[in-house]
């Protein structure tokens, strides 16, 4: 297996357009929204076997690294809009 397509990508919730703090912060981030979309096509295109996301994000453990191959993974915003968040994850290891 070789690597087919990698990428360092910008994130925050002014990327999603109801989360900006208001209408100049939406536009500020205009830009940076078009290239994750461009990314995504890029992405699409490249057609990988496997997609791996590495991110501070993630479950925290004192002085390990952490590897989740969870099949699902939720959470909740703590910012408008309120409500839980998911996403289906496909795990073949």
């Amino acid at each position: 297996m070789s690597i087919v397509y990698a990428c360092i990508v910008p994130h925050g919730s002014q990327l999603i357009p109801a989360l900006c703090k208001n209408a100049k912060e939406g536009r500020l981030f205009a830009k940076s929204r078009q290239g994750v979309k461009k990314l995504s096509l890029d992405l699409g295109l490249a057609s990988p076997d496997t997609i791996v996301v590495a991110t501070p994000h993630n479950l925290r453990l004192w002085a390990h690294l952490c590897v989740v191959i969870s099949e699902n993974s939720s959470g909740r915003m703590k910012l408008p809009p309120q409500g839980k968040e998911g996403a289906q994850l496909e795990s073949r290891l």
